[in-house]
C-alpha cells in the first residue's frame, strides 16, 4: 500500500476509530456502574447500540449511493465521537440510551462505506491481501483500544479517560475528511503475479 495515499488514509482513520471504539467500549462497563449503579443498564446499553447498527445498515446503500464516501466516513467517525460523549455525560439512563442507540446508525455506515470503498478500489490480483491487512490492522485496533482504555482510566481517572477517547474518534474523522478525493491502486506495482492491469477507480468525491 505503499503507493496507495488512499488505503493508507483508510487503514489510518479506521485504526484510529476502531481503537478509541474498543477502548469506550472497555470503559462502558465500569461507567455504568459507577454513574447508575446497575448492571441491567449494560443491557439496555448494549441492545440500543444493536439497534442503532441495524438501523445503519438498512440506511448505508441509499447513503452510499447518495453522498461521497469522504463525507459519509468524516460524518460518520465525527457523529460517533460526539454521541458517544453525550453517553458518558448523560445523567439519565434514557438520555444515555438515545445516545448509544445514535452512535450505532453512523458507526455502521462508516464500516459499510469503508469496506466497499477498500474492494471496489483494489484490483482482483491483490484484493485479498488488501482486504486482510484491513482486517488484521481494525483486529489489532480494537485489542489495543481494550488495553488502552482501562490503562489510560487508571492513569488519568475514568473522568479524563473517556473524553479523550472521544476526542480520538473525532481524528479519525479529521484523517477521513482529508482523504484524496479520488484514487486508484497501482496493481500492476503491488500484484506479484506481474499481471498489467490496472484497479477499477476509486471515488471519494
Amino acid at each position: 500500500m505503499a503507493g496507495a495515499p488512499l488505503l493508507r488514509g483508510l487503514l489510518v482513520a479506521g485504526w484510529l476509530y476502531w481503537t478509541a471504539n474498543a477502548a469506550l467500549t472497555a470503559l462502558l462497563v465500569p461507567f455504568v456502574a459507577g454513574r447508575h449503579g446497575s448492571g441491567a443498564v449494560v443491557g439496555w446499553l448494549v441492545a440500543g447500540l444493536g439497534v442503532g447498527h441495524l438501523g445503519g445498515a438498512l440506511l448505508s446503500r441509499r447513503l452510499v449511493l447518495r453522498f461521497p464516501a469522504r463525507a459519509l466516513l468524516a460524518a460518520g467517525y465525527a457523529a460517533v465521537g460526539v454521541a458517544f460523549l453525550v453517553l458518558f455525560t448523560a445523567s439519565s439512563v434514557a438520555v444515555a440510551l438515545v445516545a448509544v442507540t445514535a452512535a450505532g446508525v453512523p458507526g455502521a455506515v462508516a464500516l459499510v462505506v469503508s469496506v466497499q470503498r477498500v474492494q471496489m478500489g483494489t484490483g482482483d490480483a491483490v484484493r485479498g491481501r488488501v482486504v486482510a491487512a484491513f482486517q488484521a490492522g481494525d483486529a489489532l485496533a480494537a485489542l489495543t483500544g481494550a488495553v488502552l482504555g482501562p490503562a489510560v482510566a487508571v492513569l488519568f481517572g475514568l473522568a479524563a479517560a473517556l473524553p479523550a477517547l472521544c476526542g480520538l474518534l473525532l481524528l479519525a474523522a479529521v484523517v477521513a475528511a482529508r482523504l484524496p478525493a479520488e484514487g486508484s491502486l497501482p496493481v500492476a506495482e503491488l500484484a506479484s503475479t506481474g499481471r498489467e492491469e490496472a484497479a477499477d477507480p476509486v471515488y471519494l468525491t
